[in-house]
């Protein structure tokens, strides 16, 4: 396959687009691959909806499908304005003006039939739009798979659950590896798996070549089934291969949701040059340059197949998650309390899309001519005003530190901010630090429980959102949002050294060329009692190994800790204006979807 149309599915969506259903029947992955350049790719980011057991789906079933806002709360008639519809095609798109360049947030595809599982889909605004393909399976699919491995046990609706793969590392290395899922409260799910034929198994303890594994009825209740958060849709994924690397992912699943067929390519990763760029002072936001820091993106780093020459060059950014925390200490530092969470399409970079060549699992990507731009906060940059710093200092729950230069449309005073969980939960105030800056944007979210949200900027005056991104909330740790409403392109993009076929390259992993890779000759059918669904999988395995896999990432969040944690009450600084015209996002009223 050429990178052309593997970076159309793969780079350019984010590594957000869901991978092609593994299980599908051979004619309706053929369907879904001719049927990729249907849809227009317009507005600020745009799709198609595939629902690959009834290519017929949208034509029967006009606005059957939903598509929400994360951070929204669908309760008023405001909020509807906010909800999308796929046409009979399935093809959808965001307007433009929705949200601005540089936002990231999370998309619902919900089915009102309820025929169809609910899937979270996190998205990023670039300046051209992003495309993604979206596969919706039927619950009663998933519920007949869950049968498979054992038969007196389906797949509640009411329950979350994934399907994946382990990709990137020689098959051999994997076969004898074990997954595990865990939620907030601790509780640990136990992961089914498949044959070497990539037929599910009721007798495996750990995976085999195959690499293929499932989690069903994972829920965010407690051992003893007592507490139950249901507000928390995030999970720990730890997978451990038999060569003693472990690997960790944060995985966003929703209740009523089952995520099928999620690849986990635990290797490639992307080499870049980095520019620190510090906060400073002044009438308005401006930049120091920085001596390098102390960046810390992945403990896997030392297990990368490139030379020791570019990793002590460039900086290594792993890519099997869609966000990635960049952790970074000062000098005064003697353990990091500063990230940065960036999406995957901020990483790879333009240069490499250009690459005519096949991807394979496992790949490297090194360009040495486009450095990524890092902007840090420095709590000396505040040490006059420490009562700001002392919650961070004090709590065991997460804070996020916001920097926003505004232009001259937007008026500080006249501007609401404010952190929502998925649901559209309010969750912490934001405390401006007044007298700073003339008119741009800065101050502190405390408090934040464990977890990810989405954090609004929006205008009094003409009721736009006028910045959103993503926000990942890790104990004792504070993330780092600095950023412009009209975006700088040179801080942004910065591409200093021109093009060199030497600078900007790909290093394929070497166990692909000669991959070893077993296959068993001897099935046992008997105790499938499905015919239909075991003929699904069995003729998808006789395709070739990991078919399909290739053609997209799947939803991934970065690492978050799981331990409880207990709230402190703060002092309430300098409490922004939380009075919008947008009421209905600040509605505390439970939200339907």
């Amino acid at each position: 396959m050429k990178l052309k149309y593997f970076t159309q599915i793969l780079f350019l969506f984010t590594f957000s687009s869901q991978g092609l259903e593994v299980f599908s029947l051979i004619k309706n992955e053929e369907n879904i691959l001719q049927n990729d350049n249907i849809c227009p790719r317009i507005g600020a980011l745009s799709g198609q909806i595939m629902i690959p057991e009834d290519l017929n789906y949208f034509k029967k079933y006009s606005n059957n499908i939903i598509i929400r806002i994360g951070g929204i709360q669908y309760t008023g008639a405001e909020s509807y304005s906010f909800e999308f519809y796929p046409d009979n095609n399935g093809c959808f798109s965001i307007p433009k003006n929705f949200v601005p360049a540089g936002s990231s947030f999370s998309l619902y595809f919900w089915d009102q039939s309820g025929q169809l599982n609910k899937r979270i889909l996190p998205v990023y605004v670039a300046d051209v739009p992003n495309y993604y393909n979206v596969i919706l399976k039927t619950h009663a699919y998933t519920t007949a798979l869950a049968e498979l491995f054992s038969e007196d046990k389906k797949q509640h609706f009411e329950n979350t659950g994934m399907c994946g793969y382990i990709d990137g590392v020689n098959p051999i290395d994997i076969s004898g590896s074990q997954a595990y899922l865990q939620n907030n409260y601790g509780k640990v799910f136990t992961a089914k798996y498949f044959t070497a034929d990539d037929l599910p198994s009721r007798e495996l303890s750990a995976m085999t070549q195959s690499g293929h594994f499932c989690f069903f009825n994972v829920n965010t209740c407690s051992n003893d089934e007592q507490q139950c958060n249901l507000e928390s849709d995030n999970y720990k994924l730890n997978i451990y291969l038999q060569n003693g690397e472990n690997f960790n992912f944060d995985l966003l699943l929703s209740p009523f949701s089952f995520s099928d067929d999620l690849l986990f390519d635990l290797k490639t990763s992307i080499f870049r040059p980095v520019n620190i760029k510090e906060l400073a002072g002044g009438k308005s936001m401006s930049y120091l340059n920085t001596p390098e820091l102390s960046l810390k993106t992945s403990p896997n780093y030392s297990s990368v197949n490139i030379s020791n020459e570019i990793k002590n060059q460039l900086v290594y950014f792993p890519l099997g998650n869609d966000l990635l925390a960049i952790n970074y200490n000062l000098p005064f530092e003697k353990k990091g309390q500063f990230f940065i969470l960036k999406t995957n399409a901020e990483l790879y970079t333009k240069k490499l899309l250009s690459l005519q060549a096949e991807y394979k699992p496992g790949q490297v990507y090194v360009d040495k001519t486009s450095p990524l731009i890092l902007k840090i906060f420095n709590p000396n940059f505040i040490k006059d005003n420490k009562e700001y710093l002392n919650p961070l200092m004090t709590q065991d729950l997460g804070g996020t530190f916001l920097a926003l230069k505004l232009n001259e449309n937007f008026s500080a005073n006249n501007i609401s901010v404010f952190l929502r969980d998925f649901a559209g939960n309010n969750y912490s105030d934001f405390f401006s630090i007044k007298n700073k800056f003339n008119n741009d944007l800065m101050g502190f979210f405390y408090n934040i429980p464990s977890g990810f949200y989405q954090l609004f900027v929006v205008d009094n005056m003409t009721q736009l959102i006028i910045y959103t991104t993503l926000v990942q909330s890790i104990p004792n740790k504070t993330q780092v949002v600095i950023d412009e409403i009209n975006m700088d392109k040179v801080l942004q993009h910065a591409e200093e050294v021109a093009y060199d076929p030497s600078m900007v390259y790909i290093v394929n992993s070497n166990w692909n060329e000669n991959e070893n890779y077993l296959q068993s000759a001897d099935v046992n059918f008997d105790f499938y009692g499905n015919n239909e669904i075991l003929e699904q999988i069995f003729l998808n395995s006789n395709n070739s190994y990991l078919s399909g896999s290739q053609f997209g990432f799947n939803n991934l969040f970065n690492r978050i800790s799981i331990d409880e944690l207990c709230k402190v009450n703060d002092e309430k600084f300098n409490q922004f204006d939380t009075k919008s015209p947008l009421d209905f996002l600040f509605t505390n009223d439970q939200s339907d979807s």
